[in-house]
C-alpha cells in the first residue's frame, strides 16, 4: 500500500551561527555560511546568511543518509580542501533543498549532521533568484557531469 504523502511541513526562522567561510580558496567572491543545531529540527543545508529556516522532524522530512559531492577544488593547486555536498536519502520521494559546504576541512559532513530532505508533495519548483557564490579565481577544472 502506498503511504499517503504528508500534507504539512513545520518550519521556523532562526539565527544561525557562523560555521565557515571561503577564505583561502582564492575565489574572487566571498562566502560566509551558517548552521543551527536544535533538538527535533533540521537544517535544509547551510545558510548563506545568519537568518535560517529549520524544518521540524516528522513525516514530511527525512534525515540525510549520505552526501554527493557536486563541486570541489581538486586540481586547483591549493593546500586546503574545499567541497560542496548535496544531502541524499534512500527514498526518492524526498528532495534536497540545500547544500552543505566543507571549506578548509577534509571529507564529507559528519554522520548525523542535522540536514533533511523534504517530501516532493510539499515542494514547488522555482527559478534561481540571487547570486550566492562563484568559484571564479580558484583555478580548478570543471567537474565531470553527474
Amino acid at each position: 500500500s502506498m503511504a499517503r504523502a504528508p500534507h504539512a511541513l513545520a518550519t521556523k526562522r532562526v539565527l544561525g551561527r557562523l560555521a565557515g567561510h571561503d577564505m583561502g580558496s582564492s575565489a574572487r567572491g566571498d562566502l560566509f555560511y551558517y548552521e543551527c543545531f536544535e533538538e527535533g529540527w533540521f537544517m535544509l543545508g547551510h545558510g548563506v546568511q545568519s537568518q535560517m529556516l529549520l524544518v521540524e522532524e516528522g513525516p514530511a522530512v527525512r534525515a540525510a543518509e549520505s552526501w554527493r559531492c557536486c563541486w570541489n577544488n581538486v586540481g586547483s593547486g591549493q593546500d586546503e580542501s574545499f567541497a560542496i555536498y548535496i544531502p541524499q536519502c534512500s527514498d526518492p520521494d524526498y528532495v534536497a533543498c540545500g547544500v552543505v559546504f566543507r571549506f578548509g576541512v577534509e571529507g564529507k559532513p559528519v554522520p548525523g549532521y542535522p540536514v533533511a530532505l523534504v517530501h516532493k508533495a510539499l515542494l514547488d519548483g522555482t527559478a534561481l533568484n540571487e547570486y550566492v557564490w562563484c568559484d571564479a579565481g580558484i583555478g580548478s577544472p570543471p567537474p565531470p557531469p553527474p
